[in-house]
């Protein structure tokens, strides 16, 4: 029973103890992140209710798996928690009524476990309190701060090209070359834009690499060069 860091009796978050929330342990199979998500519903609802809802997604969402480890799980999940709970419960109610009553308040401990069956199965008539509290134990899953942990960070290039914006009619486009925002943003040389000597000679510094920078520079000094030449000449 104990394949996982989560699955077993009393076992979770890689520990013999009480059910943790979320827990930090690995949860490398859906067995196990299953049973850590069914961990954290027992954390938070004590009562019978939202836990059989827990007990039934628990369920459902491994039912589709065959390994044997899975299949005893689930099974003693949904069936064996069930069963615990009628047991105790009229257990519970037999001996107090014994204890209050004698004979007589045995008898009145089943009757009041039968009422007790009755209205819980009230409970699960649709749209009733039972689909609530599903509705509510879904929503702490939906809580799970690993849920979404593979997408952080995560940049992909897109596979549309960026729209660069168009200067306002009337504004000089000479003054700053074309680029491509990702490249630039990613560092990446081969989408680099062309750069022709205007561009270097007039192009706006706040896009322009230390080597266009010396280019350009080395640009300005040849044409100082040339028209002193042509002067001197």
């Amino acid at each position: 029973m104990y394949s996982d860091n989560y699955t077993g009796p009393y076992y979770s978050d890689g520990k013999y103890q009480e059910s943790v929330p979320f827990g930090d342990a690995p949860a490398d199979t859906p067995l196990a992140q299953q049973s850590r998500l069914h961990d954290t519903a027992y954390y938070y609802y004590k009562d019978d209710l939202h836990r059989k809802a827990a007990d039934e997604i628990y369920y459902n969402n491994l039912k589709d798996i065959d390994d044997p480890a899975t299949v005893v799980a689930r099974n003693a999940v949904r069936h064996g928690n069930v069963a615990v709970d009628a047991g105790s419960r009229l257990a519970h109610n037999v001996a107090v009524g014994t204890n209050l009553l004698g004979p007589l308040g045995a008898i009145g401990g089943l009757v009041y476990t039968g009422l007790q069956n009755i209205h819980k199965a009230s409970q699960m008539l649709p749209g009733g309190a039972y689909d609530k509290a599903k509705s509510d134990v879904l929503s702490l899953y939906a809580k799970d701060p690993k849920a979404n942990m593979s997408l952080r960070g995560s940049a992909k290039k897109p596979t549309k090209p960026i729209d660069i914006p168009v200067p306002p009619t009337g504004t000089s486009t000479t003054s700053q070359p074309v680029y491509d925002p990702y490249s630039v943003a990613n560092n990446d040389p081969t989408h680099a834009p062309a750069v022709n000597d205007k561009m270097l000679y007039f192009g706006d510094p706040a896009f322009m690499s230390a080597w266009q920078k010396h280019r350009r520079n080395l640009y300005r000094i040849q044409r100082r060069r040339r028209k002193r030449v042509y002067i001197e000449g």
